[in-house]
């Protein structure tokens, strides 16, 4: 009685996990039948020139994987008669340049993606994001089929201003679904095709921190009870922030430098996450100003020796109310310079 007992209740285990998996027919969705996405990666590894690394410039490229993907449509009416259609978004936020849509990959780089659909219109490229993009063939619902679409990209990395020492971005830039149902999209759903960056570009222009600029801060220690009934942000009981100066040796001269500090965000989205929870770093400026993560530090002027003025910074630590435990805690900031 005890093994039959111990049957059942795998059976029903193996019947759940299934049902888990297998996808609701009123998605109507299309996935790839290999159970894997077909992957687009655009690899570029560049030297910009001094004329390329300018303001507004746009460099274009193709990426054509060819051939065709292998997919299966799921449909509650397997003979129902209906179009294809394409959907696609990015994990990157949508920033605008006129009418055209890009991905701010960096501050100073941006990406517009283009993914091709078999469609009616005489232009077959469309921009990511897209919802809902239909294509000229009409079959049965349910069916395994080949399909050329999502297998080729346009790619436009634009210079929104010229960049210092360079920029990267490795990661997934886009993602397309494909649907028997119009005007719809759900990122849970099976993907169908991926768009990787594999992006590596240097320039000429090169700005280094002169000596005597801080590069490591070293904030110091501090006790559990000089947090108490302290608010976020607020600076810890006797405690005085830790002054940092930026100063820099550059290879361009009579320019304006605009100085920027990349890092993890904490949940206020004002100071920058440490590797010890509930504690974070604020940094300002000299007039007092909160400088978040991806924020602007400043500007500094670089004159006719290639060195610039100096920007003046400060840091301390902060918690959320929470009096924090004992031990280190680090953060990084770093920085991103373009100029005017």
């Amino acid at each position: 009685m005890l093994k039959s007992l111990k049957s059942i209740k795998w059976l029903c285990l193996s019947l759940l996990c299934w049902s888990f998996m297998a996808h609701a027919y009123d998605d109507k969705v299309c996935y790839p039948t290999a159970g894997t996405p077909a992957v687009l990666d655009y690899n570029l590894t560049k030297s910009l020139t001094k004329a390329q690394n300018t303001a507004n410039n746009n460099m274009i490229s193709d990426i054509d994987l060819g051939g065709t993907t292998q997919y299966t449509c799921e449909c509650d009416d397997a003979n129902a008669q209906m179009v294809h259609y394409f959907s696609a978004s990015s994990p990157l936020p949508t920033v605008m340049i006129g009418n055209s849509k890009y991905f701010a990959i960096t501050k100073n780089l941006w990406a517009r993606v283009q993914i091709y659909i078999d469609s009616p219109s005489p232009n077959n490229y469309y921009e990511v994001p897209f919802t809902g993009i239909a294509n000229q063939w009409t079959e049965p619902c349910s069916r395994t089929g080949n399909d050329a679409a999502a297998r080729k990209a346009r790619v436009s990395l634009y210079v929104v201003h010229p960049m210092i020492s360079g920029a990267e971005y490795h990661g997934t830039i886009a993602r397309v679904w494909h649907y028997r149902k119009p005007g719809y999209i759900n990122e849970a759903d099976p993907v169908e095709t991926v768009v990787n960056f594999d992006i590596n570009l240097t320039v000429p222009d090169k700005c280094t921190l002169l000596p005597g600029s801080v590069l490591n801060v070293d904030l110091g220690s501090l006790r559990p009870h000089q947090f108490k009934g302290k608010a976020y942000s607020e600076v810890p009981d006797s405690y005085t922030p830790k002054n940092f100066n930026l100063k820099f040796s550059c290879t361009i001269s009579n320019a304006t430098l605009n100085v920027d500090l990349i890092g993890n965000e904490d949940a206020h989205n004002q100071g920058f996450a440490t590797n010890k929870p509930n504690i974070s770093v604020i940094i300002k400026d000299k007039d007092g100003n909160i400088i978040p993560p991806d924020g602007r530090a400043g500007s500094v002027t670089i004159d006719a020796n290639k060195n610039s003025s100096t920007l003046v910074l400060n840091a301390y630590p902060t918690t959320d109310g929470v009096i924090p435990s004992l031990g280190e805690f680090s953060t990084t900031a770093t920085i991103l310079m373009s100029y005017q």
